[in-house]
């Protein structure tokens, strides 16, 4: 899907499959793209940082509901953004590439970092977490 159709489909496309297999009453995307495509290695990475925030909501948050945001600015700038409704965590308590939750974390910085990106992550115990990556 993402190869054939896009960041923009696909991501529509895995948000529908994780509400079904997370049982969340919301799980959506909405995307401001402007009609035109990101490069491809772009649209791969933020697919898969996309990919790994969804699957801690499943794993990890206990969520009901989870937005997501892709949009790109007037200057190309592109921006996005996972905000789930879970329980959220305390980061100093996740070691950068340790068994649980650092692995995913790990990997989700080294994708934005790959397309000039980076990644943000906002969370507390009961407050939900934020995953944003913003790529120039």
């Amino acid at each position: 899907v993402l190869d054939q159709h896009g960041l923009e489909v696909a991501l529509h496309d895995h948000a529908h499959g994780v509400r079904e297999r997370a049982g969340l009453a919301s799980c959506r995307v909405t995307a401001r793209l402007g009609g035109r495509r990101l490069d491809p290695s772009t649209e791969t990475a933020l697919f898969r940082v996309a990919q790994q925030a969804l699957a801690n909501v499943a794993d990890h948050a206990g969520a009901s509901s989870v937005e997501g945001l892709l949009e790109r600015s007037a200057a190309g700038a592109v921006l996005l953004r996972i905000v789930d409704d879970g329980c959220g965590f305390d980061p100093s308590h996740v070691q950068p590439a340790g068994p649980q939750l650092g692995f995913g974390l790990t990997s989700m910085r080294e994708r934005a970092e790959a397309i000039g990106g980076r990644l943000t992550i906002r969370t507390a115990p009961g407050a939900g977490t934020t995953v944003e990556v913003r790529v120039p």
